[in-house]
């Protein structure tokens, strides 16, 4: 990357190579980082602590989701809702608490790392010599005291934090699903080396536009403050449309940097909530499938079952009839010992029910007669329960005569 210096006699480009973005500068400037918060180091694991409990607790209330609806709803346990309702109350102020002290144990611990930084940078810059001053623009240092602290702020109280909190829910997110259902979870992580790509390319990229960003607002800054000090020279020489078209100059090129950082962003990001979409639609997708497999063996029961009391009926119907090609003894001729005997007709007796028992009688048959009108409609997935299908399906085989009493 090539940065330009306008004003005075460092008006020309300056060959300029900035390497921050590199894994091995940003691994040593982070070690320097970790070493300046040797001093807090209890305020520090305190921070990681309460870091990682936030987002165990925000990771509990999928989980429970699954045990209200499998343990309490479906189950119709009313006092195991009740708990789990609790568990999720718990869970709710157990995330806000330890989110409260991560971020006030963060920002103590990084308001201090910085100032800290800046006490040593000030120290620095008095030890070195006049030939640095000489070569170097005083709103450039000035900017490196005040901007750059600024993004290391930044980077240490939300991006440390964001990145480690973001890494633990995704791979506690992972092991939650895995441990659920492992077919949805391999579909899921089906974007996963889709967005590592982006993310490796981006933050290349994003490293050096940034990096770009912050060496131009600090020539705003050296510009702005040269102008300023030199004032009185500027306007006895009438430079003012000199200094101006060099200003706007370095604006521009200001402006062109942020833009470089805005257009990554917005490639960036909405390509990940694109990754997103993609992944929902394919758990959407599985899920489905996975609710037909297991619907088609319960329909499938349930369909047998409906044939069970016409079966039962049909068997009692059947039972006293003579088979499909069977001759009775008066037609083979009347063989055997019973040949040419006369069978003796079936009497018909009355049938008595003790009192109270014949309105009873009826309103079971008229039960039996609607439950097997109701088995007898298609069945629908996803729209009729199986306990009381089956019980509904099962009753008409009972009949009329259970109670019936001769």
């Amino acid at each position: 990357m090539r940065v330009w210096q306008p004003g005075g006699h460092l008006m020309r480009e300056r060959g300029a190579r900035v390497e921050d973005w590199s894994w091995r500068q940003t691994r040593r400037r982070l070690g320097t980082l970790v070493r300046l918060t040797r001093p807090y180091r209890t305020r520090t694991l305190l921070s990681v602590v309460s870091l990682l409990l936030a987002t165990a607790t925000a990771l509990a209330p999928p989980f429970l989701s699954k045990y209200a609806v499998d343990d309490g709803i479906r189950q119709h346990d009313l006092a195991k809702l009740w708990w789990i309702v609790g568990a999720f109350v718990v869970a709710g102020f157990l995330n806000w608490g330890m989110s409260y002290a991560q971020t006030y144990l963060t920002g103590w611990v990084g308001e201090r790392l910085l100032a800290d930084l800046r006490n040593r940078l000030f120290d620095h810059l008095q030890r070195l010599s006049l030939g640095f001053f000489e070569r170097n623009r005083a709103g450039v240092i000035i900017s490196r005291l005040t901007n750059d602290v600024e993004a290391i702020d930044q980077l240490v109280t939300d991006g440390v934090t964001s990145l480690v909190q973001n890494t633990l829910t995704l791979v506690g997110t992972a092991i939650l699903l895995f441990v659920l259902d492992w077919r949805l979870a391999l579909a899921t992580l089906l974007v996963i080396p889709f967005m590592s790509v982006a993310t490796i390319i981006f933050r290349t990229r994003s490293a050096r536009a940034y990096s770009a960003v912050r060496e131009r607002l600090g020539l705003v800054t050296a510009t702005l403050a040269e102008d300023i000090a030199g004032m009185r020279i500027v306007q006895a020489f009438t430079r003012e449309r000199t200094n101006m078209r060099n200003f706007r100059e370095v604006s521009e090129r200001y402006r062109d940097s942020n833009m470089e950082t805005v257009v990554l962003n917005g490639l960036y990001f909405p390509f990940v909530d694109l990754l997103s979409s993609v992944a929902l639609a394919v758990d959407a997708v599985r899920l489905h499938a996975l609710r037909a497999e297991l619907l088609r063996p319960r329909a499938a029961a349930l369909a047998a079952l409906r044939h069970l009391p016409l079966g039962d009926g049909g068997a009692r119907q059947d039972r006293g009839r003579p088979r499909p090609g069977a001759r009775s003894r008066r037609q083979a001729g009347g063989k055997g010992a019973s040949a040419g005997r006369r069978t003796r007709p079936l009497r018909r007796r009355p049938l008595w029910l003790r009192r109270g028992a014949r309105s009873a009688a009826w309103a079971r048959s008229r039960r039996a007669s609607r439950n097997h009108r109701r088995a007898r409609r298609p069945y629908g997935c996803g729209q009729v329960d199986d306990r009381q299908a089956a019980r509904a399906l099962l009753r008409p085989a009972r009949g009329p005569d259970h109670d019936r009493r001769t």
